[in-house]
């Protein structure tokens, strides 16, 4: 798992260096809400082992507590609750139900809200502006305005940064050619050096028309991960450093629900990871015109602190409604 992402054997760094995001990206601009939190529930007759709990206490600021697992109501709701209340609310669940043989949940969750550093007025709301999604022409509301952005063209795509906050996070957007897709662009930005693109973006005047959005996100993240090659998470008796007689534990379900929303204001977004341990037998033109950037068709947009390049979300708009 190291080595998919992209760092070497030093476990102790990897967890200073979260250590350090969750202590300094919600400090980092007082006008942000940045929310990280983590838990781990398990079952009473999987104890915790103390130096797990010491670690992930110590790095992650996570609770970790043990329950009983044969009361499935209470269980799935305090795993709500937990969910509810570190969303504030914007995703107030991510399980309806205890599988059979479910052991433990692993929980992470992500809560940003943030104002656009400029605000929109009514009257730079445009009603009913076609929006060429995925399945089909739809009516949308879309956010105007035409000033200094930081821009880049680029190989097959535009690229525009709205400031969030005191300029701390940027939402940036990510508009493919018409004759492009949005899809295969999140695939690239994925691989490509993020700090490529924002050391791209110049100041120019930008005529900025993009829709205001509340979409919706529920996937089960296992086979994504499978085909990555990430494969040894799954495997039974690797989690002995977690639990007490962990030899029949592993790895059965992997679940992420996200929300995210622009509007007039500015962005609001959340996110919940999920994993789920069961017992194995359980199965540029240069004229000074300023330029277009209307994201009348999918696109990709990415929330970011500007710093370090640390990406908070991502994803593509294909219209309302869509994942």
């Amino acid at each position: 798992l190291l080595q998919k992402l992209g760092v070497d054997s030093d476990l102790s760094a990897l967890n200073h260096f979260f250590k350090s995001l969750i202590e300094q990206l919600p400090a980092l601009d007082l006008d942000t809400e940045l929310i990280l939190s983590n838990a781990l529930i398990a079952d009473s007759q999987y104890p915790i082992l103390s130096s797990y709990e010491n670690t992930i206490n110590t790095y992650f600021y996570s609770c970790a507590e043990n329950i009983p697992f044969s009361d499935a109501s209470h269980v799935i709701s305090l795993v709500n609750d937990w969910c509810n209340n570190n969303t504030k609310g914007y995703i107030p669940s991510i399980i309806d139900r205890l599988e059979p043989g479910t052991v433990s949940f692993l929980l992470n969750s992500l809560y940003f809200n943030s104002l656009w550093d400029s605000q929109y007025l009514e009257s730079q709301v445009i009603k009913g502006e076609s929006f060429f999604g995925t399945d089909g022409e739809q009516e949308l509301d879309f956010l105007s305005d035409c000033l200094p952005y930081n821009y880049s063209k680029r190989n097959g795509y535009q690229v525009v940064e709205k400031t969030l906050g005191k300029e701390k996070f940027g939402f940036y957007i990510l508009l493919p050619d018409e004759e492009s897709d949005a899809e295969t662009l999140l695939q690239t930005v994925s691989t490509e050096s993020w700090n490529d693109i924002t050391n791209s973006l110049q100041r120019k005047e930008v005529s900025l028309r993009i829709p205001k959005f509340d979409i919706n996100s529920s996937i089960s993240l296992i086979e994504y991960l499978k085909a990555a090659g990430i494969q040894k998470i799954f495997e039974p008796g690797v989690y002995s450093g977690i639990f007490e007689d962990a030899e029949d534990i592993t790895v059965n379900q992997i679940y992420q629900k996200s929300r995210l929303a622009v509007h007039e204001a500015g962005t609001e977004a959340a996110s919940v990871t999920l994993v789920s341990f069961a017992e194995t037998d359980n199965g540029e033109d240069e004229t000074h015109r300023p330029l277009v950037f209307f994201a009348n068709r999918p696109f990709v947009f990415v929330i970011a602190e500007k710093s370090s390049g640390a990406i908070l979300f991502n994803g593509v708009f294909s219209g309302n409604g869509a994942d």
